[in-house]
């Protein structure tokens, strides 16, 4: 790993919305009992001073991997049953993939589970979605605003 701060900064910033996300449902979750009994579990089993790197590893899982130059690139696959569809909104939007999976689970009403591996790029994303459910992704999301601009949807040329 390079002690780059600029590298640093960029993967700062790319995963403080992910642990935001994370704080906030962990103050809204209803089970408490079971955090709690999970909290006790884990200080169990994981050492102390293991843990930071287990919630660091417990986080890129979270983020698929996701965590820039720091990781290796995944080659990332689509699913039978999946199609993948072309967003026109990127990193250079500050768009994670938790950006996009809340997006589209509210916006088209469909489970999370529904969506696939997420790929972002610059100035756009690709998303891989089941297929009973991407007609519906796309025309619930194409022409929407999001952030001040109008999202093109449509099914990509290729699949990722």
């Amino acid at each position: 790993m390079s002690n780059n701060k600029e590298e640093f900064a960029t993967l700062d910033m790319s995963v403080q919305p992910a642990i935001k996300s994370i704080l906030e449902s962990i103050g809204s979750y209803q089970d408490l009992d079971s955090l709690i009994l999970l909290k006790k579990i884990f200080k169990k089993h994981v050492p102390f001073h293991m843990r930071s790197y287990v919630s660091a590893f417990l986080l890129k899982e979270y983020l698929g991997g996701n965590t820039g130059n720091f990781s290796k690139k995944k080659k990332v696959t689509k699913k039978e049953g999946e199609k993948s569809i072309f967003i026109n909104i990127g990193k250079n939007r500050r768009v994670y993939p938790s950006d996009l999976i809340q997006l589209i689970s509210k916006t088209a009403d469909i489970s999370k589970e529904s969506i696939g591996n997420i790929k972002i790029l610059d100035n756009y994303s690709f998303v891989n979605i089941d297929e009973e459910q991407a007609d519906i992704v796309v025309n619930q999301l194409n022409e929407k605003e999001y952030r001040g601009r109008k999202l093109t949807v449509n099914f990509a040329k290729k699949d990722i």
